[in-house]
């Protein structure tokens, strides 16, 4: 930060300049292989990590806030199938009910992976993401770019429950209520390449697509990739 109070847009480590989009916090310089997040006192340094394959012919590296985390679900109470009710005015959820089953409370630590760029799938994409961590191989290269990454560590914090709690409810049985605490440990960047096709970015060998109108900044990242919708 300068002494006027203006942020420079340079790597803290190397001194070279960096660019992104217009509403991005977060700015990769490819030399150094680090990540700068713009925050209120300037820029702060994170790691990143690159998952394999990288620099394929045809992709984007979308950034995702890899968080380490002590979960805990405290309370997790299902309903029957069969259960409805009239929906007349809102009403505070009763555990007590009848017909709910009480599960038992667990606790872990996992991985979440958290969308660091704005789509309006952050809560499904998460998921979806964070299921497929234990089986991603990871590159010591740099992505060239890195685009869009305009979600800071204290807003994926905020979706990071969510992600737990879309887990918690793709289980068997039908959830009705769940109390999730989660207690981030360390937080990176990681670089996840997705291809860019017809129906959207896609994620090679998964079963994951996501639809160019559900990602903010799509036009932006696919024009400075070369490609387009």
């Amino acid at each position: 930060m300068s002494s006027d109070g203006v942020v420079l847009l340079r790597c803290g480590n190397c001194g070279r300049n960096l660019s992104g989009l217009p509403d991005d916090v977060l700015y990769l310089c490819p030399q150094c292989c680090l990540v700068w997040q713009l925050n209120g006192d300037g820029m702060a340094p994170v790691a990143i990590e690159t998952v394999a394959p990288s620099q394929i012919a045809g992709c984007v590296y979308l950034p995702f806030w890899m968080v380490d985390a002590d979960i805990e679900v405290s309370r997790k109470i299902l309903r029957p199938l069969e259960s409805s009710s009239l929906v007349e005015s809102p009403k505070e959820f009763d555990p007590g009910a009848p017909g709910l089953d009480e599960e038992p409370a667990w606790k872990a630590r996992e991985t979440l992976m958290i969308p660091a760029f704005n789509t309006d799938r952050a809560l499904s994409v998460g998921r979806l993401v964070t299921d497929m961590h234990p089986s991603l191989r990871w590159s010591t290269d740099c992505p060239r770019r890195l685009d869009g990454g305009c979600i800071d560590l204290d807003e994926a914090l905020r979706v990071a429950p969510g992600i737990v709690l879309a887990a918690e409810a793709s289980k068997p049985g039908h959830l009705a209520y769940a109390q999730v605490v989660v207690s981030p440990l360390h937080s990176r960047i990681a670089a996840v390449p997705f291809t860019t096709g017809k129906g959207g970015f896609s994620v090679a060998g998964a079963r994951l697509v996501l639809p160019y109108n559900s990602v903010a900044d799509a036009r932006a990242i696919l024009e400075i990739a070369g490609s387009s919708f």
